[in-house]
């Protein structure tokens, strides 16, 4: 079974890096948390919706602040989701997973390695799918799957905090500004659930007027070969919604895409910022989903 990730393809345009010789970097980004005892990130989310002329028919926006705390435990942070940015105030969500701890370690760079208390969650997970089966919800043979999925740390790790493994992504990995790199992210579909591996490009450049600062872009989206699968499966889904006997309405146009965009500091050795887009288009309308990340606070030790 494949592990759910995303992964990088380094690709060198030969013809690209002689072109931008003079100018171009060689980036390694490191996260210098050793030196902190604490730090928070801001979260601003919004959900939208949207019609075929761009104008917004309903949007939600929620604010949260996710507090990291260093723990006994060498490289490892506790991270809680708070209403406040000073003081934990329990967010209010009908996920149980969401007002729960992560204990994440990290590597010496600052990329995320394990999710360590992991199996709290997995228990968590496997409770909702034994019932769903006892229900006949769902078929043994799709809980036995589940049930193999959810005994691997990487998958409950996406399952429970995959913005949170991405805004540390980039740091460790090696990066010449010259240079567009190929890009295959995990997406998932919105009507199945099924994991779709998309192509895409990340580009990093200097950001205008700063000495320290460095923007990564991405964009994933799918393409000739996904929009049909997608679209039959948002034909099923649409058939599920409909009552018995009543005519289903043909899907005429399919799309889904994500895109990341980062700020790096080079001097403060820290991602300040991260925004993660992603938006589901369905015929003359359009669902997206965006959440800003700002690095807000920190204390050192």
């Amino acid at each position: 079974m494949k592990r759910i990730l995303s992964a990088l393809i380094f690709i060198t345009s030969i013809t690209g890096l002689w072109a931008q010789e003079d100018s171009s970097e060689i980036l390694m980004p490191e996260f210098r948390y050793k030196d902190l005892k604490s730090f928070t990130y801001r979260l601003i989310s919004q959900e939208y919706l949207s019609n075929e002329n761009g104008y917004i028919l309903g949007a939600i926006v929620d604010t949260s602040y996710l507090q990291f705390t260093r723990m006994e435990s060498a490289n490892t942070f506790r991270m809680l989701r708070s209403k406040k940015d000073r003081s934990y105030v329990p967010i209010t969500s009908t996920d149980t997973t969401k007002k729960m701890p992560l204990e994440i370690e990290f590597f010496p760079s600052g990329k995320v390695k394990e999710l360590r208390n992991w199996k709290l969650f997995r228990d968590i997970f496997m409770s909702s799918a034994s019932a769903q089966a006892r229900n006949g919800l769902i078929s043994n043979s799709d809980f036995n799957d589940l049930k193999e999925k959810l005994n691997q740390e990487g998958n409950v790790r996406r399952l429970v905090m995959e913005d949170i493994n991405y805004l540390f992504l980039q740091y460790g990995d090696t990066f010449n500004t010259a240079i567009e790199y190929l890009r295959l992210k995990a997406i998932r579909s919105p009507f199945s659930g099924f994991d779709y591996y998309f192509q895409g490009n990340l580009k990093i450049e200097k950001l205008a007027g700063s000495k320290y600062s460095y923007v990564f872009q991405a964009k994933n989206e799918a393409g000739p070969k996904e929009k049909p699968l997608l679209m039959e499966e948002a034909q099923a889904y649409l058939k599920k919604t409909v009552p018995a006997g009543e005519p289903v309405s043909e899907i005429k146009r399919v799309g889904l895409n994500s895109e990341q965009n980062f700020t790096y500091n080079n001097y403060q050795k820290r991602m300040m910022s991260a925004i993660f887009s992603d938006v589901v288009v369905l015929d003359m309308s359009s669902r997206g989903n965006i959440r800003n990340y700002d690095f807000w606070d920190s204390f050192p030790r």
